[in-house]
């Protein structure tokens, strides 16, 4: 579950406090991504998001190439 403070903001990832990291889409703000278990993209600014398959578990960090989003580089 993602949360601001008494804010819930989405429920479909799990373990926050484990999983914290979010990256965003230097070209598209509304272009998120959240790893737990799985991985994940939000194409609504993380209202929803849609499982991408990803192989390995423990979706730890991602970065995303300021010049070419398209590039982008896991860790788990």
């Amino acid at each position: 579950m993602l949360a601001l403070p008494g804010v819930l903001v989405n429920d479909q990832v799990t373990r926050p406090f484990y999983f914290g990291s979010l990256s965003v889409d230097p070209s598209n703000a509304d272009v998120v991504f959240a790893g737990d278990d799985d991985w994940f993209r939000s194409s609504n600014g993380g209202k929803s998001f849609d499982r991408v398959i990803a192989h390995q578990g423990g979706h730890h960090d991602m970065w995303i190439n300021p010049n070419n989003s398209t590039f982008m580089v896991r860790s788990n």
